[in-house]
């Protein structure tokens, strides 16, 4: 079922410079998550629309194509965040998950860490420097599903 847009979001690309995410390896972190939560609004106003939640949401890259299935919905635990890649000790992918609603805060509403968060949590993405811990957007993300208590999984392969 594709529903068609009921509100549109333009990112002028200003007020990127979030003082918290001075040790981001890359400054785009700061302008995703600005992203990630004006699309959790826009999913919000959505529901308000509709009258009703929806069961899951997709975080996807618009330029990302897939050559096979994700799966059937219906065999994803509704508990846990289902996110591409991070096996082997390395981060979860920030290119694509599913997003049970009940999780929707916790992932949509990701922030830069702060230095304490970074270095309390086990990420594959940072980096220890002389003065501060340098971490990755997808590491923000691990650290931040793990201070709310959210499980992960990755998608089937």
């Amino acid at each position: 079922d594709v529903l068609p847009p009921i509100a549109m979001a333009v990112d002028d690309g200003r007020d990127h410079d979030d003082p918290r995410c001075q040790h981001a390896g890359t400054p785009s972190c700061a302008v995703q998550f600005r992203r990630l939560r004006t699309c959790l609004k826009l999913i919000e106003a959505a529901e308000v629309k509709r009258g009703r939640k929806f069961d899951w949401l997709v975080r996807t890259r618009p330029d990302l194509r897939w050559a096979a299935p994700v799966g059937d919905l219906a065999a994803m635990d509704p508990e846990v965040v289902h996110l591409w890649g991070g096996t082997g000790g390395r981060d979860p992918s920030d290119l694509f998950a599913l997003v049970p609603r009940r999780h929707a805060e916790a992932y949509f509403g990701v922030v830069c860490p702060t230095q304490r968060q970074v270095q309390s949590r086990y990420c594959f993405g940072k980096v220890q420097r002389a003065d501060h811990v340098q971490w990755s957007c997808e590491c923000a993300h691990r650290v931040r599903l793990a201070e709310l208590g959210v499980r992960t999984s990755p998608l089937p392969a």
